[in-house]
């Protein structure tokens, strides 16, 4: 009976709005036990941020009228030099993309930093990303199939939630396998 239940569970898809979890054995240094939330899939492309790369950046450091910590994280190994962002409040930011019920990309960046400066936004409302990861076309679809990487339907606030061990929350819940590779070596090959 648990074999036909398991059988009946949907395969989470491959969209915006999911998150992208590495998988164990996934042996790329630079996405080791990253979680990326995808902000754009379609037949042309695919786009997401690194949400568990906290940098030793803060927004107050390149913009010093912005007064709250906020932090700046490594979206990923594409355009690192540009500042992307993701946040919660498009009634606030005109050219703002939907992204799924609850996140928002982009918009018009000087009228984020008269809010974030005033007070009227804040750490709570916006992340922001230094670089971000793409893929081409059908490129995601076949790493996904490789097993590269694990789809998680339900991700955790893409904007606010973050921890050291974000990586290892999705894995030990939520739709991806129940599985504890949070103790397992660095390099998987070498175990």
């Amino acid at each position: 009976m648990l074999e036909n239940a398991q059988q009946m569970k949907k395969e989470p898809i491959l969209k915006k709005g999911v998150a992208l979890i590495a998988a164990p054995m996934l042996n790329n240094d630079f996405f080791r036990k990253s979680v990326i939330y995808i902000t754009r899939h379609d037949d042309a492309s695919s786009l997401g941020f690194i949400l568990n790369r906290q940098l030793k950046l803060y927004m107050g450091m390149f913009f010093p009228q912005i007064k709250e910590t906020i932090p700046i994280y490594q979206g990923g190994p594409v355009d690192t030099d540009t500042l992307f962002f993701i946040h919660n409040i498009p009634s606030l930011l005109p050219g703002s993309i939907q992204i799924d019920e609850s996140a928002y990309w982009g918009g018009d960046f000087e009228t984020l930093k008269n809010l974030l400066s005033s007070g009227e936004a804040k750490g709570e409302n916006v992340r922001f990303f230094l670089g971000y990861t793409g893929w081409d076309a059908g490129q995601l679809d076949d790493e996904v199939k490789e097993k590269n990487w694990l789809i998680e339907s339900t991700p955790l606030n893409p904007i606010t939630h973050f921890n050291e061990n974000m990586w290892s929350e999705y894995l030990c819940g939520g739709d991806v396998p129940e599985i504890t590779w949070d103790n397992a070596p660095e390099d998987i090959q070498m175990n």
